[in-house]
C-alpha cells in the first residue's frame, strides 16, 4: 500500500473511530444468542419504488465468546422490497464496485479490516436478489479469517494476516459492516454492535 493510499485509509479510520458514539452502537440483544446490526440506504431520500428496499445485516453468533473457541459472523444483503434488486459481480480490481468488508476495533484502538467474501460472489455474474431473498457476502470464524491489522494509525503500522487469531485478545470489541456495490445507491454500512472476549 503507497503512503497516499494508507494516509486516505488512516483518516477515514481516525474519523469513524472518534464518530462513533452511543446513538449508533447496537446493544446486543439475545434472539437465540445471536446479535444484529443492521443498515440501508445512506441517502435519506430514495425512490424505492424504483430502487426497491433492502437491509445489510451482520449478524453474531453471540455477543459473548471465550477466545479458545470459534466467533462465528455473517454479513448478507437482504431484498425487503417488492422488486427485484441487480448488483454487478463482486470483483476485488473493480474499483466502482467496492467488495464488502467488516471492520472491527478494539477500545485501544487496535483496528482490523476483514476481507473474506464468499467464494460464490467473486466473479463477472450480475447479483440478482428476489424480493425476500438474501445474499451472504462474508461468512465465517471472526478468529480464522484473514485481514488487515492496524497496530498503530498514526505510525501507519499494519500487517495482513491469514487469520486474526493470534491478534484477538481478552476485552471489548466493536464491529461494523460495510458494503458499496455497483449501483452505489446500494451502499450501505451497518450500525455497529458490541462484543466481547473473555
Amino acid at each position: 500500500m503507497n503512503h497516499h493510499k494508507f494516509f486516505i485509509l488512516s483518516l477515514i479510520i481516525l474519523s469513524f473511530l472518534c464518530g462513533c458514539d452511543e446513538d449508533n452502537i447496537t446493544t446486543p440483544e439475545n434472539n437465540n444468542n445471536k446479535i444484529q446490526a443492521t443498515g440501508t440506504f445512506i441517502r435519506e431520500t430514495v425512490d424505492k419504488e424504483k430502487w426497491g428496499d433492502f437491509l445489510l445485516i451482520l449478524e453474531l453468533d453471540q455477543a459473548t465468546f471465550d477466545k479458545t473457541v470459534s466467533f462465528p459472523f455473517s454479513l448478507s444483503f437482504k431484498n425487503i422490497g417488492t422488486i427485484t434488486i441487480t448488483l454487478d459481480g463482486i470483483l476485488p480490481y473493480r474499483q466502482s464496485a467496492n467488495p464488502p468488508h467488516i471492520n472491527m476495533w478494539r477500545n485501544d484502538t487496535l483496528f482490523y479490516q476483514i476481507n473474506t467474501i464468499s467464494n460464490n460472489l467473486l466473479n463477472e455474474d450480475k447479483i440478482t436478489i428476489e424480493p425476500e431473498e438474501q445474499v451472504i457476502l462474508m461468512q465465517g470464524d471472526l478468529a480464522q479469517t484473514s485481514g488487515e491489522i492496524f497496530y498503530r494509525l498514526i505510525t501507519g503500522a499494519s500487517e495482513e494476516v491469514g487469520n486474526l487469531a493470534s491478534a484477538i485478545k481478552s476485552g471489548v470489541y466493536h464491529i461494523q459492516g460495510h458494503f458499496l456495490p455497483t449501483p452505489q445507491i446500494y451502499g450501505s454500512d451497518t450500525d455497529t454492535l458490541t462484543f466481547y472476549v473473555q
